[in-house]
């Protein structure tokens, strides 16, 4: 009986330990920092990560894709209205697991993301795709010939990188990390 108490006591407490919000995760990556302050700055926007199932992926924008859309559109992320901002969260969850290992199929993955709303549901080329998902959807392509590529910072640290293109054919860079948090994992993205 004391065995059995330790050992679900031991696990109770690893539990404990190995949970963490995706606040408390990407805050261990400095490349991350801004997406960190946004959800911290704007806790109605944690709430986008509460409806997720333990299969999720975030693709956690990183500060270079903060930086980017400033660049682009002239003001920062933090401007626009919070409901757009949570949709794009939405865009960013997918409704599945991916993970390093899987970016290496030659032919590439279309997956749902938790974005529904009719009106952004432009799947693109991926239209008649096998994609369980009511909402728009993503492809998540290795490098031609079905290996992930190692570039720049990303190869010294051993990072691998994939192309992740929204079916409106907007095309970033995924940095796979295959970072833990409370609802599944999450990589990160430059755009």
């Amino acid at each position: 009986m004391m065995k059995l108490y330790f050992l679900l006591s031991f696990l109770s407490v690893l539990h404990t330990c190995a949970s963490q919000s995706l606040i408390e995760a990407t805050s261990s990556y400095p490349n991350l920092s801004n997406f960190t302050s946004l959800l911290r700055n704007y806790p109605v926007l944690s709430a986008t990560f509460l409806n997720v199932t333990r299969d999720a992926t975030i693709l956690v924008p990183s500060n270079a894709a903060f930086l980017d859309f400033q660049h682009r559109f002239g003001h920062s992320i933090e401007t626009l209205d919070s409901k757009l901002i949570e949709r794009i969260l939405q865009y960013h969850t997918l409704n599945a697991t991916v993970k390093a290992q899987d970016m290496t199929k030659p032919a590439g993955a279309v997956v749902g993301s938790q974005l529904v709303d009719k009106m952004y549901n432009d799947r693109g080329k991926w239209a008649e795709s096998n994609a369980k998902s009511p909402g728009q959807v993503v492809y998540i392509s290795a490098s031609a010939g079905g290996t992930l590529k190692r570039r720049g910072l990303a190869a010294r640290e051993g990072v691998a990188t994939a192309a992740v293109t929204s079916g409106g054919g907007a095309i970033a860079r995924l940095n796979a990390v295959d970072g833990v948090w409370d609802g599944g994992i999450f990589q990160v993205v430059d755009q």
